[in-house]
């Protein structure tokens, strides 16, 4: 199981919105196909959210490795046609994880 000090509070009023490695998450329930992925609950206020939200991961309907064996290619430069096709995915679902998966990028470049 992964460690919980990865994740942080996603509500913007919490005292520890942003802040890893606090201690504060604790898996509340699991949802999903055969319940593999958690529901996250934070210590110091009522938010829930799932362990996805933040990522190009949450809205995605195919298996998370399927999702990183397409954006690898893309974040080396690649378009979105050949990744879907050695995949086996349509381009456009890989233009949208490959814009989804832009702006969590910057914003970690810019931090």
């Amino acid at each position: 199981m992964d460690e919980l000090s990865r994740f942080c509070c996603q509500n913007a009023v919490c005292t520890a919105y942003g802040k890893r490695g606090m201690g504060q998450r604790t898996v509340g329930r699991r949802y999903g196909t055969g319940k593999r992925l958690r529901l996250l609950d934070c210590c110091l206020c009522p938010a829930r959210c799932s362990e996805r939200r933040g990522t190009p991961l949450l809205p995605a309907r195919l298996p998370a490795a399927k999702v990183e064996s397409v954006l690898a290619p893309i974040a080396e430069g690649w378009g979105v046609r050949k990744p879907g096709r050695r995949v086996g995915v349509n381009r456009e679902p890989v233009a949208r994880y490959a814009v989804l998966a832009g702006a969590p990028a910057q914003a970690l470049q810019d931090e």
